[in-house]
């Protein structure tokens, strides 16, 4: 519940600029925030993204693969092709994959889990 007064709180405080994912335990952080910063890490390790509009996605290290072990990408970016969000991976409206990219990007039993991932026709954010 993102609109509550704690979570409005919270995120100013400490996660101003990202999500509460990426946040740090920040400068004298409260008992109760360093108890969450504690559990995210394995919420991090048990959760996955679904792509809405892929621009909150790291392609490299966050969790958003489903049937992939640990819903991470295993292929090393070393392509001559920089790509970092998973919207770079996106084109058109409504969004579809580039297969032709995902095909250069990534090893081939990756990119096609990534090409069967769906996407939603209507452009939303990308939730955990």
């Amino acid at each position: 519940m993102p609109n509550t007064m704690l979570a409005r709180t919270y995120k100013a405080k400490y996660f101003p600029n990202g999500n509460i994912l990426q946040a740090s335990n920040g400068t004298n952080p409260s008992y109760a925030w360093r108890s969450i910063c504690q559990a995210k890490e394995t919420i991090k390790r048990g959760s996955c993204w679904n792509v809405g509009n892929g621009q909150n996605i790291s392609i490299w290290s966050d969790n958003w693969v489903p049937h992939q072990n640990g819903f991470k990408i295993l292929s090393r970016p070393g392509s001559p092709i920089m790509v970092d969000k998973v919207s770079d991976l996106l084109m058109g409206q409504p969004p579809k994959w580039n297969h032709d990219l995902i095909d250069q990007v990534f090893m081939s039993s990756e990119g096609e889990l990534i090409k069967q991932i769906p996407l939603i026709r209507e452009v939303q954010e990308d939730k955990v």
